[in-house]
C-alpha cells in the first residue's frame, strides 16, 4: 500500500472513530441495557393504574400523579391475607425484608403482626416522596453538569444476545419530567418521541434489522406509533407496550434473534442526538476537517497584531461593560483579532472576558455562536451581559424553565424594536491612551539623557527659583559655565554685575586698569544682560550647576519638570450595557425594517408567536430561523442543538465555554460555522472522559490513542492556536486557597493575594481522623462532615461538601436525607452542593468541606487521584473556595510510599503535605524570589541604595510606624508594609521606572497596581524621580494615607 492510500485509510479510520465517539455508548449503557431496578430504572405498571397508562399512551401530553399503585395494591392484599406463607407472596421483591423483620411475630400472633406488616408498607408509600425527591435531584445534577435532560420513558422493548453484548433496551424514549406539586410527584411531559439511536447502531453494527422508520413519527402518541410498527413488521410478534415488564426474560436472554417485548419504564437515558453526527459526517464527506482551524508558523505575527492594536491605535472599536484587567483585555483584543485560547483557572476572569467580547463582536455588527455543555455557565453569561442578554437568543435544555422563561426576553426585545425612537453614538475605549504614551515619552526622555546630572540640576533650580521659567532654564544654559555668583543678592547695575562676574571667574579681584578695559569683556557683557533680564530672581549659587549643563540641553530639565507636573487622564474604563443597548437596537431596527419590507406576514406570525408563548422554543426556533438572522447576532445553547439552517463560516465567531470539557467530536461542528475560533478553559483542569465501546462490545477507557485527543481545548493547543494566559484570581479571598494550585499546575505564574481586612489565618483547616477506607466510604469521615455542614448551614451563603469518589458522596447524601432534614432542605435550595471530583468542575461556594476517604491501607492505583487525570480532578477540587476550605482525611503523606508512583499521586501527595505547612508557609508556595513587582532588570547604581534610603527616612521621620520588609499578601510582596498597633496601614511599592522604554511592562506594572488595590489594600507607589526630587512631598502623601485609609 503506498503512502497516499495508507493516509488516506489512516485519516478514514480517524473520522469514523470521531462518528462513532458520537454516539457515547458508555459502559453499562442503558441505552442497550436497561434493568428494571425500581430505582433509577422504574416499572410504571407498578406505579400508574391501567387508566393512567392509558393516557400516557394516547396524549401527546399529559400530567399524572406517581401513585405507587403496586404498593398499594401490596398493602391492600395483605390486609386480607389469611397467613404468613401469602404474606411472604404477595410481598414480592420485599419478601426478604418482610421475612426478617416479621417471620416470629406472624407465627406468634398472625393478626397483630398482620398489622405491623401493613404499617411497614403504609411507611414505604410514604417514603415514596423522599425516593421521588432524589430521582428529580439527580436528574437535575446530570442536566446541571452536561446541558441534557435524562428522563424518558422508554418502550417498545427488544432483547438479543450477540458475541460482543447482551441487549435489553427499549427502542424508543418519550421525554419526561417529574415535579413536586405539594410533596406529590407528578409525571408530565409535552415532549417528542424518538428513537434509540444507539441501539440502532448497535443493530446495524452486528448486521441485525436495526428498525429504521422512513417517516416522521415525532409527534405521534405512544398508541399511534405502537399501531404503525405492528403494521411495519408484521415479521415480528410485538404485545402491547404498556402491559408489566418480563423480569425474568430480562434476567435469562439467550436469544440470538431479535425478540419484542412489553414493558413501559421511566428511567435515566441518554439517547444521542442526531444532529452533531449528521453534521460532522457532511464535513468528513465534502469538506477537510483538519482545515476548520488555521494557525500561523510564527507566533510573533499574533503578538504583534495585539500590539498594534493596544498600543498603536490600530484597534478603533474596542468595547466591553465589565472592569477586566490588562491580561484579559489583551485576551479580549486576540480574540476579535484571530483564532485564540483564553485560559486560567477558576477566579480569573474568563466570563467576564467572553461577555466583554460579546459587547464588542455587537457593537460592530459581527455575529457569534457561543457554547457550553454546562448550564451554569450559560447563565453566568446571561447574568454578565446584564441588558445586553436580550439581544442574545439563548437556547438552553432546561426542564425547570417554562416557556414563558424562554419567550419572555424575545417579548421584550421586540416591544424595543416597535417603539424604537433614537440612539446616541458611543465612544470606543483605550487600553492604553494618548496620556499613558506621554508618561513613557517623558520617562524614556529623562532616562536616556544624563539623568543624574539633570536630576541635580533642576533640584537646585527648583531650590533657587520657586516658579519654574523655561525660559530662564534656557538662558541658564547660555551663560558662560564658569560663573560662580547668586543673581537674586549681585548687583542690580550691568557694570557692576560685569565686573561681579569676571572677579567670579577669575577668582580674584579686578585691578584699576582691569576695570577701565570692562567694555571689551563682551561675554560677561552678554552674561549680565542673560543675569539682569531672566534670572534676577534666582536666589541660587550659578556655579553649583553651570558645570553640569555642558552635559545637558535645557530639553533635559523640562523633561523632569514635564514628568513631576503631569497628571495622567482617567481612561474611561467600560461601556454601560445601556448604551451599548440602544445602539444596537438600533442596527437591528434598521435591519429588521428592511427585512418587513418584503417579509410583514411572516414577522407579524412571529410576533404572536413570541406573544402567545405556546409553541415548543426549538420548534419556534427552526420554523422562524430566518427572522432570527435578522434580529439575532448572537446564539447562545449547547453543543446538540441543531444548527443545520446555519452554513460554513457565517458566523464571524464560534466561542466555545469549558472547551476542556467538551470532545474534539462534539465541537468541530461547531467551529466549521464559524471564522474565527475562540476557546475558553483551563488545560490543567479535568478532561472530558468516555468510555467507548471497542466493537461494542469490549469496553475501556477512552484515551482517544488513535487521534491522541480528547478535549477540544486539547485539540486547539496541539494545532497551535494563540494562547492567552489569565493571570489574577480574583474569586479566593485568602492566598492560602490556591497557591498549591499557582504552582503546582500554573508554574508560579498565577497572582494570588489576600483581601485586605479578611480574617485568614484559619483559612485551610484540616481535621485527621481515625477513618477507614471500606468499600469505596469512610463513615467516620462521612458523619464528621456532615456535622461541620450544620455547623455551618447559617455561617456562610452557600458550601459545597465534596467528596474525592462517588461512593463517599452517595452515602453521605443517604446519611442526609435519612438524618438532616435541615441540610436536606438547603440541598434542595442549592445552598449545599454534595459532589465528588467527577462532576464538581464549574461550582463554587463560600465555603468548602472535603472528605477525602482514603485510608493508609488504600490500594492507591485504583483510586481516582491516581489515575491519569487525578491530578487535573485534584486542581479542580481545590479550586472551588472563596473563603474557606475544611479539610476531613484519614491519611497522611507518608502513608503514600515514593517511589514508582504516577505523577498524579505524587501531586497528591505534595497537596497533603501542603496541608500540613504554616500559614505563612502556605501563602509563600507559589512565592518566585526573581519575581519582582518593580521589575528591576539590572543593578545600576543609582537604584541599589533607593529602597533602603526611603526605609531610613521613614523610620525617622513617622513616628510609631514598624516597617516590615518584603511583606507578603500572597504571591506578591509589598517593598515594604507598615504597620501601627501591630495593625497594617500602608503597603509600599517601590517603583524603579524600569519599564520606561516598554509599554508592555509599563502596561504589567501598573495592573499588578489597579489589582492589589482591587483587593483593597491601603497601597501607596513611590517612583524613583518622585522621591528624589520632591521626598518631602512624597512623605506627606504616606501620612495623609496612612490616617485617611485607617481613619487614625
Amino acid at each position: 500500500m503506498d503512502n497516499s492510500n495508507w493516509n488516506k485509510k489512516q485519516d478514514s479510520d480517524n473520522y469514523q472513530r470521531l462518528l462513532d465517539n458520537l454516539i457515547d455508548i458508555k459502559r453499562n449503557d442503558s441505552c442497550l441495557f436497561a434493568k428494571v431496578d425500581n430505582s433509577d430504572f422504574i416499572d410504571l405498571v407498578d406505579f400508574l393504574s391501567k387508566q393512567d397508562r392509558r393516557k400516557i399512551s394516547v396524549q401527546p401530553t399529559f400530567a399524572i400523579y406517581l401513585s405507587n399503585d403496586s404498593l398499594q395494591k401490596k398493602k391492600e392484599k395483605i390486609e386480607k391475607a389469611l397467613s404468613a406463607d401469602e404474606i411472604y407472596e404477595l410481598a414480592e421483591e420485599y419478601r426478604t425484608e418482610v421475612e426478617k423483620k416479621f417471620s416470629k411475630a406472624l407465627n406468634q400472633d398472625f393478626e397483630e403482626a398482620k398489622k405491623d406488616v401493613v404499617d411497614f408498607f403504609e411507611k414505604e408509600i410514604q417514603k415514596s416522596a423522599i425516593k421521588w425527591k432524589k430521582y428529580i435531584r439527580k436528574a437535575n445534577s446530570i442536566n446541571a453538569e452536561r446541558n441534557i435532560w435524562p428522563v424518558h420513558i422508554g418502550f417498545c422493548y427488544i432483547s438479543v444476545k450477540t458475541d460482543t453484548k447482551t441487549i435489553f433496551a427499549p427502542l424508543f424514549f418519550k421525554e419526561v419530567n417529574i415535579e413536586l406539586r405539594q410533596s406529590l410527584p407528578i409525571l408530565t411531559s409535552n415532549g417528542e418521541i424518538k428513537v434509540n439511536q444507539k441501539l440502532q447502531i448497535f443493530l446495524k453494527s452486528q448486521e441485525l434489522n436495526n428498525f429504521e422508520l422512513d417517516f416522521d413519527f415525532s409527534q405521534a402518541t405512544i398508541a399511534e406509533l405502537e399501531e404503525q410498527i405492528k403494521y411495519l413488521w408484521p415479521d415480528y410478534q410485538i404485545p402491547d407496550f404498556d402491559d408489566k415488564i418480563d423480569k425474568s426474560a430480562m434476567n435469562d436472554i439467550r436469544n440470538q434473534k431479535i425478540i419484542f417485548h412489553s414493558g413501559i419504564v421511566l428511567g435515566f437515558f441518554e439517547p444521542s442526538g442526531g444532529y452533531l453526527r449528521r453534521s460532522l459526517e457532511n464535513i468528513i464527506n465534502y469538506d477537510d476537517p483538519r482545515s476548520i482551524i488555521k494557525v500561523e508558523f510564527n507566533k510573533n505575527v499574533y503578538k504583534r497584531n495585539i500590539e498594534k492594536a493596544i498600543f498603536e491605535d490600530e484597534l478603533n472599536a474596542f468595547f466591553k461593560i465589565n472592569h477586566t484587567n490588562f491580561s484579559q483585555d489583551w485576551a479580549h483584543v486576540s480574540a476579535i483579532l484571530h483564532n485564540t485560547i483564553i485560559w486560567g483557572p477558576p477566579g480569573t476572569g474568563k466570563s467576564q472576558v467572553i461577555a466583554n467580547i460579546l459587547s464588542n463582536i455587537l457593537i460592530i455588527n459581527r455575529s457569534a455562536l457561543v457554547v457550553s455543555q454546562k448550564k451554569a455557565a450559560l447563565e453566568v453569561f446571561k447574568n454578565r451581559l446584564g441588558k445586553l442578554s436580550l439581544l442574545c437568543l439563548f437556547l438552553l435544555n432546561d426542564k425547570n424553565m417554562d416557556k414563558t422563561q424562554f419567550y419572555k426576553p424575545m417579548e421584550e426585545l421586540i416591544n424595543y424594536l416597535e417603539n424604537f425612537q433614537e440612539a446616541h453614538p458611543i465612544n470606543s475605549l483605550e487600553i492604553v491612551n494618548q496620556s499613558d504614551k506621554t508618561y513613557l515619552t517623558l520617562l524614556n526622555n529623562i532616562f536616556t539623557s544624563n539623568f543624574e546630572a539633570a536630576i541635580f540640576v533642576y533640584k537646585e533650580i527648583r531650590k533657587s527659583m520657586p516658579e519654574f521659567n523655561e525660559e530662564a532654564v534656557v538662558q541658564l544654559f547660555k551663560l558662560s559655565k564658569d560663573i560662580k555668583l547668586n543673581p537674586r543678592i549681585s548687583p542690580t547695575k550691568k557694570s557692576k554685575l560685569v565686573q561681579n562676574i569676571i572677579e567670579s571667574q577669575t577668582n580674584k579681584k579686578l585691578t584699576f586698569f582691569q576695570k577701565l578695559t570692562l567694555s571689551k569683556q563682551r561675554v560677561a557683557w552678554h552674561d549680565a544682560d542673560i543675569i539682569l533680564t531672566h534670572l534676577s530672581k534666582y536666589d541660587g549659587e550659578l556655579g553649583n550647576i553651570l558645570p553640569h549643563l555642558d552635559r545637558l540641553k535645557p530639553e533635559d530639565i523640562f523633561n523632569i519638570h514635564s514628568f513631576l507636573t503631569f497628571k495622567k487622564e482617567a481612561k474611561q474604563q467600560v461601556n454601560t450595557p445601556e448604551e451599548i443597548f440602544q445602539w444596537q437596537v438600533k442596527k437591528i431596527y434598521n435591519k429588521l425594517n428592511d427585512y418587513i419590507q418584503d417579509n410583514f406576514t411572516t414577522y407579524k406570525k412571529f410576533a404572536k408567536e413570541i406573544r402567545t408563548k405556546t409553541r415548543d422554543p426549538y420548534k419556534f426556533f427552526l420554523k422562524y430561523s430566518e427572522v432570527i438572522k435578522v434580529i439575532y447576532s448572537v446564539i447562545i445553547t449547547t453543543p446538540s442543538t441543531d444548527l443545520s439552517m446555519y452554513e460554513k463560516e457565517e458566523f464571524n465567531y464560534a466561542i466555545i465555554d469549558e472547551a476542556s470539557q467538551m470532545f474534539l467530536e462534539e465541537a468541530l461542528p461547531i467551529l466549521y460555522l464559524a471564522q474565527i475560533k475562540v476557546f475558553a478553559g483551563d488545560k490543567e483542569q479535568m478532561q472530558p472522559t468516555r468510555w467507548f465501546a471497542s466493537s461494542y462490545g469490549e469496553y475501556i477507557e477512552d484515551e482517544d490513542e488513535t487521534l491522541n485527543i480528547s478535549s477540544i481545548l486539547d485539540h486547539a493547543v496541539s494545532e497551535g492556536v494563540y494562547q492567552n494566559l489569565l493571570d489574577k484570581n480574583y474569586r479566593s479571598q485568602h492566598a492560602a486557597l490556591m497557591t498549591f494550585n499557582s504552582k503546582e499546575f500554573y508554574n508560579s505564574q498565577l497572582d494570588i493575594i489576600n483581601q485586605f481586612g479578611s480574617k485568614f489565618l484559619n483559612c485551610i483547616e484540616v481535621f485527621n481522623l481515625d477513618g477507614a477506607w471500606i468499600n469505596g466510604q469512610n463513615l467516620v469521615e462521612a458523619d464528621f462532615v456532615i456535622k461541620k455542614t450544620l455547623e455551618n448551614l447559617n455561617k456562610y451563603n452557600k458550601i459545597i461538601l465534596l467528596t474525592f469518589n462517588a461512593q463517599q458522596q452517595k452515602t453521605i447524601e443517604d446519611i442526609i436525607f435519612k438524618e438532616y432534614p435541615e441540610l436536606d432542605e438547603a440541598i434542595t435550595q442549592e445552598k449545599v452542593l454534595v459532589k465528588n471530583l467527577e462532576n464538581i468542575q464549574g461550582d463554587e461556594a463560600d465555603l468548602l468541606i472535603i472528605s477525602v476517604a482514603y485510608d493508609k491501607n488504600t490500594g492507591w492505583h485504583s483510586t481516582y487521584v491516581s489515575k491519569k487525570g487525578g491530578k487535573n480532578a485534584l486542581n479542580v477540587a481545590t479550586s472551588r473556595a472563596r473563603e474557606k476550605i475544611v479539610v476531613v482525611k484519614s491519611v497522611k503523606s507518608e502513608d503514600i510510599q515514593s517511589g514508582a508512583q504516577s505523577e498524579d499521586i505524587a501531586v497528591f501527595k505534595r497537596w497533603l503535605n501542603f496541608l500540613d505547612l504554616t500559614h505563612e508557609e502556605q501563602i509563600n508556595y507559589a512565592s518566585q524570589e526573581d519575581k519582582k513587582l518593580n521589575f528591576i532588570t539590572n543593578s545600576q547604581d543609582k537604584f541599589l541604595d533607593f529602597k533602603q534610603e526611603i526605609i531610613q527616612v521613614i523610620s525617622k521621620k513617622i513616628a510609631d510606624i514598624q516597617i516590615v520588609n518584603n511583606y507578603s499578601i500572597g504571591t506578591i510582596k509589598f517593598d515594604f508594609a507598615l504597620f501601627k498597633k501591630q495593625k497594617m496601614v500602608l503597603g509600599i511599592i517601590v517603583d524603579n521606572l524600569q519599564y520606561y522604554g516598554d509599554i508592555l511592562k509599563y502596561s504589567k506594572f501598573f495592573d499588578m497596581v489597579k489589582f492589589i488595590e482591587f483587593k483593597g489594600f491601603p497601597l501607596c507607589v513611590i517612583n524613583f524621580l518622585e522621591w528624589k526630587l520632591q521626598p518631602v512631598k512624597v512623605l506627606d502623601k504616606i501620612q495623609e494615607l496612612i490616617y485617611a485609609k485607617n481613619n487614625l
